[in-house]
């Protein structure tokens, strides 16, 4: 069977536990901020899809974790909050971390993915996104957070992407 690592990075609060658990069909929980590593995988159209979201919640000595898991991935996955401008403010860290992190000879496939919080404002314009991703050579897509099967048919396609 085919397998596809992905890692799930962004600041607090950006949907990171809740996107992984949609996607494993695991059940949802009240917040908690993830202090380390979640796992959480799933089989979609014969490609198993391995998650590991790292969530550091500000904590530089838990950092380490994003080399760990950048090793044989195939995709990094960066969430950001559409809803809040601080959130995509925050965005570049991680993208600079992952790229600093990847061994020479690595190809990574970066996802930005922004977060749709229902009944909010959007904050955050498209072209602010465009060039962030055009600079990083990274993709972008976005998922509404209530969106249970959008965020699903993401994770297909990101099966397909490999494939």
């Amino acid at each position: 069977m085919k397998q596809i690592k992905c890692v799930l990075y962004g600041s607090q609060q950006t949907g990171k536990t809740y996107v992984l658990r949609q996607i494993c069909n695991i059940p949802h929980t009240p917040y908690e901020p993830t202090i380390g590593v979640d796992i959480g995988h799933t089989v979609l159209n014969g490609t198993k899809i391995n998650l590991f979201e790292c969530g550091c919640s500000g904590f530089k000595f838990l950092e380490f974790f994003t080399q760990q898991y950048l090793k044989n991935v195939q995709f990094a996955l960066v969430l950001f909050s559409l809803n809040y401008q601080q959130y995509f403010q925050g965005t570049k860290r991680y993208l600079e971390s992952i790229q600093s992190k990847i061994d020479e000879g690595e190809i990574v496939k970066i996802i930005l993915v922004g977060v749709k919080t229902e009944n909010k404002e959007i904050e955050v314009q498209n072209d602010e996104i465009t060039q962030l991703a055009e600079f990083y050579n990274a993709g972008y897509t976005e998922i509404g957070f209530e969106d249970h099967e959008g965020i699903r048919e993401f994770a297909q396609r990101i099966c397909k992407i490999e494939q």
